[in-house]
């Protein structure tokens, strides 16, 4: 199995970084709440459990500044290719994968988009075949339907 080569290989949408970013906020607010949340439920004869509390915003912070070196690690080692007999991926951040798709595997592509995503005009690839599923996020939308009708080897849909 080849590994791409950075002049081969493509690089997600920059904006997939704002979606990934917008995502690992919502984690980190919603660990806050259920901290914040638990230190009143601890409440017991009208003292506030406040190093609860505190401790549960610092873990929410703490989720949240690790998400961000999260986001542009797995930024930069997501890597896509399409070669003439076979669809690399790439990626991972403590776990690294790479899976090799031959194209006469595949057996239908889908392009979704959920509302985030429409916002910043991205969708992502998702490739079928028997065996497996491959997701590729953060491609624009124009991209990915042109990726799909290529993989396809049809000229429309």
């Amino acid at each position: 199995m080849t590994t791409l080569t950075h002049d081969l290989a493509r690089q997600l949408h920059p904006d997939v970084r704002k979606l990934w970013r917008i995502n690992n906020f919502i984690g980190g607010l919603v660990w806050a709440v259920l901290f914040v949340g638990g230190g009143f439920a601890a409440e017991k004869g009208g003292q506030l459990k406040f190093p609860f509390m505190l401790l549960g915003v610092i873990l929410a912070l703490v989720v949240f500044l690790l998400g961000q070196v999260y986001v542009e690690t797995g930024y930069r080692n997501w890597r896509f290719g399409i070669m003439p007999d076979e669809v690399r991926v790439e990626h991972g951040v403590m776990w690294k994968s790479a899976k090799s798709i031959p194209r006469q595997r595949i057996q239908h592509i889908d392009v979704t988009s959920g509302p985030w995503q429409r916002r910043f005009g991205i969708s992502e690839l998702h490739v079928y075949t028997a065996a497996d599923h491959t997701r590729i996020p953060g491609i624009p939308t124009l991209d990915a339907e042109r990726l799909r009708k290529e993989l396809l080897g049809k000229d429309e849909l």
